[in-house]
């Protein structure tokens, strides 16, 4: 399909988040107690606006994906996402043994790479490979229902079965109960999701959008100091398919997912940035390691302080990532141009999280 701005603005937004929410992981944000004040609450507030990521990335492979069907071109389109992610393992293996003495054997590694360990943030290239691979017959599910109400019952049943229990089964207070065997079936509900949007490409006023963000991730945060009771953070709200981090998921793609400007450098950078979120997603590991470890060494004091750096820490973390990013696919437009006897630059779609 042509390329839509608007998806491409939410990739780009979902892989920054992806480093954003990654800031409170890596500066023990989750054992600080949730003491009244408006510092740790700004932080949690940001923390469940950042958790979006990764339900951004399934609703815009719905979005991108719904007219895929059973073929060998579509199969062989897992390579170059295999290959991305055994060139970043590679590097990371080198680099956690010989920086980090982080040793392994050579099977040991081997293993690492096989069970997405090798770039410990791989988890989500695990789950990714499993529903590229049923992606036709997810789209020829959703297209054999007729019409439109019958799709709403599908993502309905499965919203039912994942976002409701995932958030009211974990509460402490025992309010309702749903059956919780299908709880990870949750990118099925946001790839659904998707396929509906880019099929109805429903409207919502921009502003009842934002309103309607802002009320939900204040909820979020103000259960999340309730439940934590001056304690630490609790993951009592569930976590990506939770109802509630559902309801904040689609009405931030839907802030996003139409936006369009016409300023040609700003679409540019936009659609090169959002072709290489896969880069992002696994160099963005490595970034992290080397960065917070000089934040630990030189910056950091306390959980009050460190936000106030949250910008250049996650700033620099972003543009790694990015130059890494960029590299990569430079070099292997390069090579892929030698193996094909043209050297001459290539218009390539790079590798992204589709």
């Amino acid at each position: 399909m042509k390329r839509v701005i608007g998806i491409d603005i939410v990739k780009v937004v979902a892989a920054f988040f992806v480093i954003s929410v990654h800031f409170f992981l890596n500066t023990r944000y989750y054992n600080q107690p949730l003491t009244p004040g408006e510092n740790l609450f700004t932080q949690t507030s940001l923390r469940w606006l950042f958790l979006n990521c990764v339900p951004l990335f399934l609703i815009s492979t719905g979005f991108l994906q719904m007219n895929k069907t059973v073929s060998s071109k579509y199969y062989k389109g897992i390579l170059p996402i295999l290959g991305v992610y055994l060139f970043y393992s590679v590097i990371t293996i080198i680099v956690r043994d010989v920086h980090f003495d982080e040793h392994n054997s050579f099977l040991g590694w081997g293993y690492q790479i096989l069970s997405f360990g090798a770039v410990p943030y791989a988890w989500y290239v695990n789950m990714f490979i499993g529903l590229y691979l049923i992606i036709p017959f997810l789209n020829a599910i959703f297209h054999s229902l007729a019409d439109k109400q019958k799709r709403l019952i599908l993502i309905l049943i499965l919203i039912i079965l994942t976002g409701l229990p995932l958030f009211f089964n974990y509460l402490p207070v025992k309010i309702m109960f749903f059956p919780g065997w299908w709880m990870g079936l949750y990118p099925l509900a946001y790839y659904f999701i998707g396929c509906y949007i880019r099929e109805y490409r429903p409207k919502i006023n921009k502003w009842i959008a934002l309103v309607l963000l802002v009320l939900v991730t204040l909820s979020e945060t103000i259960i999340t100091y309730l439940l934590a009771a001056g304690g630490p953070f609790k993951s009592d709200l569930g976590d990506y398919g939770s109802i509630i981090v559902m309801a904040s998921s689609v009405l931030l793609f839907l802030l996003l997912y139409d936006l369009d400007f016409k300023n040609s450098t700003l679409r540019t950078v936009v659609s090169k940035i959002s072709t290489i979120t896969l880069d992002i997603y696994l160099a963005s590991y490595l970034a992290d390691r080397f960065v917070y470890q000089y934040v630990w060494d030189k910056i950091f004091e306390s959980n009050y302080q460190i936000i106030y750096y949250f910008v250049p820490i996650v700033g620099s973390i972003i543009a790694i990532s990015v130059t890494v990013g960029l590299v990569r696919k430079w070099c292997t437009d390069f090579v892929l141009g030698i193996i094909n006897g043209n050297v001459r630059k290539r218009n390539t779609e790079g590798v992204d999280i589709q």
